[in-house]
């Protein structure tokens, strides 16, 4: 016979306080969560943008004009004048690309990241609070409040929304 765990009797009260309880760890645990994955996902998105303003430099420094690439004797041959004109002609779209879109995109994913960051740890601070107190104190629950809206706004303010 499997043995039962005993119950303790609680009182209305006590289960209506569970209740609360409960509601307020899964609204911060929420808040939390989404200020978490908000922030991994514009830290990917620096990370990209890192890795190819990487590349896009690489390319304009290897077939910028006054190259030492472009000194190669390869490139005065028959096959080898289109594919400098080509590339060089590439490295000047790339160039007007990258200071006119690429760094103000990057720096909005960076300025999105540090800003999802900061709500994250408030988020945790009172999701901390709220596992050791067992009870959303109203400060707490101000910061909650203040800290949710303000992640709305910021979601209202995002210049791109992640691509489907």
């Amino acid at each position: 016979m499997a043995s039962e765990v005993p119950t303790v009797p609680t009182t209305d009260l006590e289960q209506k306080r569970i209740e609360d309880l409960r509601i307020d760890a899964n609204r911060v645990n929420g808040i939390y969560r989404d200020a978490r994955l908000n922030y991994l996902y514009y830290l990917d998105g620096v990370s990209t943008a890192a890795r190819t303003a990487r590349v896009i430099d690489l390319i304009m420094a290897l077939f910028a004009t006054g190259s030492p690439v472009l000194a190669w004797t390869i490139w005065a041959t028959e096959v080898g004048k289109p594919i400098v004109t080509g590339m060089t002609a590439i490295v000047a779209v790339l160039s007007i690309y990258k200071a006119a879109w690429f760094d103000q995109r990057q720096k909005l994913l960076e300025q999105m990241r540090d800003a999802y960051l900061d709500y994250e740890a408030e988020a945790l601070d009172v999701l901390r609070s709220v596992m050791k107190l067992h009870i959303l104190t109203d400060e707490k629950r101000t910061i909650l409040d203040s800290l949710e809206k303000r992640m709305k706004d910021q979601k209202k303010r995002e210049k791109f929304k992640p691509e489907e």
